[in-house]
Order: structure tokens, then C-alpha cells, then sequence
């Protein structure tokens, strides 16, 4: 079933794999271009808040850091 609480956590998790993998390759503080650097902190702020809704929504508690 397309409702089973399983596809959130397995969407969770790739976004978080995908995410990780990101933050491996772009290093977003010390990015010099700052148009680049904001739209990567743009991202950062999007897929925090998926992740906090995708736990949310799957009764899982949100860590105050990740």
C-alpha cells in the first residue's frame, strides 16, 4: 500500500543519504562565490525542514542537532 508508513522512512533516508552526500562534496562555508554559498544554504534549510516533516509525520522525535 502506497500508505504504509514504510515509504516516509524510506524517503527520509534518501534524502538524508543524498543530502550527505552533497555536504561531502560542496564545502558550503568556505564556498567563495556567495551566490553559490546562499542558494547552498537555501538548500540546507529545505531539506532540513523535509527531514523534520518526514520524522514528524512517523512519530519520530526531532533531534535538536543533526
Amino acid at each position: 500500500s502506497l500508505r504504509a508508513p514504510n515509504h516516509l522512512a524510506e524517503y527520509a533516508y534518501e534524502v538524508a543519504t543524498d543530502f550527505n552526500r552533497f555536504y561531502e562534496a560542496c564545502h558550503i562555508l568556505s564556498e567563495p562565490d556567495p551566490a553559490r554559498q546562499a542558494s547552498w544554504l537555501a538548500l540546507v534549510q529545505t531539506t532540513l525542514r523535509v527531514l523534520e516533516l518526514q520524522l514528524d509525520l512517523l512519530g519520530i522525535p526531532v533531534p535538536e542537532r543533526m
